[in-house]
């Protein structure tokens, strides 16, 4: 019984993290049970998830039910079941034996939709100190002159700079989602979260699919499919031949979506090749890059830096190559800030907050600006690392 409701609750939990990445009209499970017990479930066994972590021998075990009851409930093919649930299963098994969290809390943080935010003792309080220094007054800015025109279908802005006004062009790319294996003419309606494929499930809940949409030569818009290379080349020569920009912002989530079939290699192989494409169409530009939550694998797993974390979960393999590709646009003695960045633990990531209040207080000095970047908007972040960032922002 008790591996059985741990089974359940993987399902749901992992179901959860494959189904946030699905276009918003495929959010949706394919049994209603789950949305009305998740909560009462997970509450139910997280307790019981810490008693099966020292017991190596239930490993395969688990694996095996999860996939059976992820099947049952038609989640996902069997396929993409399997391949998932072994993506994620040491993790999940490691994550257990290291809670600390009552069941109340640890649903809250996992399903706050369902379950709530509950009130954590650990982690609801802290702080990032800021510089014992006032705030100097905020100077206006000289900004453009705007005359809006407006009309009934749009609104046109025509903007005319003073002349003492500073004018910046910059190109900001994200979540590209390049696919090597996008293929025109394969289906676009398929049972796998990723369509247009040439390795692709062409079944409808278990059943051969009748249903044939052909994948585009340049992309498939509204459909499960991500970039074909061309597309993204055309764009970078229409950009260098056309167009002009003092740097280039580019924000990370650059594989597909394919995330129940991932390697570590795979990872990379796919950020190299646009890194030699961006380096390729704009050897003599500024590049300001960030980590994405897809560059990782298993996806969006980013391990706390832990003197004691098994070198297996170590993220340092993803760090140590972008140190390594973004030294085309940044000085080498920044590559160690970039193999420090996103470590994760309770309260400030490995002193980020910190580290940020000290670049600011720097730049503030020294009368200097700083455009802050990044992948996911700081509002979705736990809400205590949230408040500290904008309690750093409005000082």
């Amino acid at each position: 019984m008790r591996i059985r409701i741990i089974v359940i609750l993987n399902v749901l939990f992992h179901a959860g993290f494959f189904l946030a990445d699905l276009p918003p009209t495929e959010h949706k499970l394919r049994h209603p049970f789950i949305d009305k017990v998740e909560c009462f479930i997970c509450k139910l066994v997280s307790v019981e998830m810490l008693h099966i972590y020292s017991k190596s021998s239930t490993k395969d075990c688990l694996s095996t039910l999860i996939i059976d009851f992820c099947e049952l409930l038609q989640i996902e093919e069997l396929s993409v079941c399997s391949s998932l649930v072994h993506q994620f299963t040491d993790e999940v098994l490691y994550v257990a034996g290291q809670l600390l969290l009552k069941p109340d809390q640890f649903c809250g943080f996992i399903l706050p939709n369902t379950c709530g935010n509950a009130y954590d003792p650990m982690h609801s309080t802290w702080n990032v100190s800021l510089p014992n220094i006032p705030k100097p007054p905020v100077q206006e800015s000289v900004l453009p002159q705007v005359e809006k025109t407006d009309q009934k279908i749009q609104v046109f802005c025509f903007l005319e700079l003073t002349p003492d006004a500073p004018k910046l062009r910059v190109l900001q790319l994200t979540d590209i989602h390049y696919d090597p294996l996008y293929k025109p003419e394969t289906n676009a309606i398929c049972d796998d979260p990723l369509c247009c494929r040439k390795v692709q499930s062409n079944l409808r809940n278990g059943i051969s699919s009748d249903k044939f949409e052909p994948a585009g030569f340049w992309g498939t818009p509204n459909a499960k499919c991500d970039l074909p290379l061309r597309t993204l080349e055309n764009l970078l020569q229409h950009l260098q031949k056309n167009e002009s920009f003092d740097y280039i912002i580019w924000t990370g989530d650059l594989p597909p979506h394919n995330i129940w079939n991932q390697s570590r290699q795979g990872q990379l192989n796919a950020y190299d090749q646009l890194v030699d494409l961006f380096a390729q169409y704009f050897p003599n530009k500024t590049i300001y890059s960030v980590v994405g939550n897809h560059e990782s694998s298993p996806v969006d797993s980013f391990p706390p830096h832990y003197d004691n974390l098994p070198q297996n979960f170590s993220i340092s393999w993803l760090y140590n190559s972008f140190a390594k590709s973004w030294t085309k646009w940044v000085n080498q003695s920044q590559s160690s800030t970039i193999k420090r960045w996103i470590y994760l633990n309770e309260t400030d990531p490995d002193g980020v907050l910190a580290w940020l209040v000290e670049k600011l207080q720097e730049a503030e000095t020294v009368g200097e600006k700083v455009h802050i970047i990044g992948h996911v908007p700081p509002t979705e972040c736990l809400s205590q690392w949230s408040l500290n960032y904008y309690r750093i922002i409005n000082r």
